[in-house]
């Protein structure tokens, strides 16, 4: 396991949705035999394939704490992570709150440092748009 997932292990509870998935490594009995020995994992077997965000849903009605954060079989965080967005959280907590994706080279795995950063929301026909943010507040 990442040591940065010892910092998530140290909240409430962790919610691992199975979409059914047809992968080997992640089929349930082997989900249950290793993750589902952590105390605080929560597991939770879709009974068909039924997407993202169903399956969101599905882990979000089991929570119990006061924040949820969802992270994607994709998503790795970096140490130190929680605490800024837990804190950004106290700032305004009706606030949803979008995870930077950092750049990495395909080549030597090195971050790149963003040279724009932008903000998402959705306009009136509920599209996803990007604004460029003042680059002022970041320095």
């Amino acid at each position: 396991m990442h040591p940065c997932w010892t910092q998530v292990l140290t909240l409430l509870q962790v919610i691992l949705v199975d979409d059914k998935s047809t992968d080997l490594h992640l089929q349930a009995a082997f989900i249950d035999n290793h993750l589902g020995l952590l105390p605080k994992v929560k597991i939770i077997h879709n009974p068909k394939r039924v997407g993202l965000v169903v399956s969101r849903m599905n882990g979000f009605r089991m929570a119990k704490a006061p924040i949820v954060i969802f992270l994607d079989a994709h998503t790795e965080v970096n140490a130190g992570w929680l605490e800024p967005t837990l804190a950004e959280l106290a700032r305004d907590p009706n606030q949803i709150l979008q995870p930077f994706v950092d750049g990495i080279d395909t080549m030597t795995l090195e971050y790149n440092a963003p040279s724009v950063y932008h903000k998402g929301a959705f306009s009136w026909d509920l599209r996803w748009v990007l604004f460029m943010v003042v680059q002022t507040r970041f320095k």
